[in-house]
């Protein structure tokens, strides 16, 4: 199943995740702001179809080792 449309701000409430995997999908429009998800470690967002720039507030999130 490919999902589209946009990555939906409200993500950003789901503070326990630590895993996000949406790549490969045709998600468009921005990037939420997902500082927020202060223990996520895993962040795939590949292939899709995003622009603007990525939010600054992910290099905040001490725990995200792998985008």
């Amino acid at each position: 199943m490919e999902l589209s449309g946009s990555l939906s701000p409200f993500v950003a409430n789901m503070t326990a995740l630590n895993n996000i995997w949406l790549g490969n999908n045709s998600l468009s429009e921005h990037i939420s702001d997902l500082g927020s998800l202060t223990l996520l470690e895993i962040l795939h967002l590949e292939d899709n179809q995003f622009d603007g720039e990525i939010p600054s507030s992910l290099g905040n999130i001490s725990t995200l080792h792998k985008v």
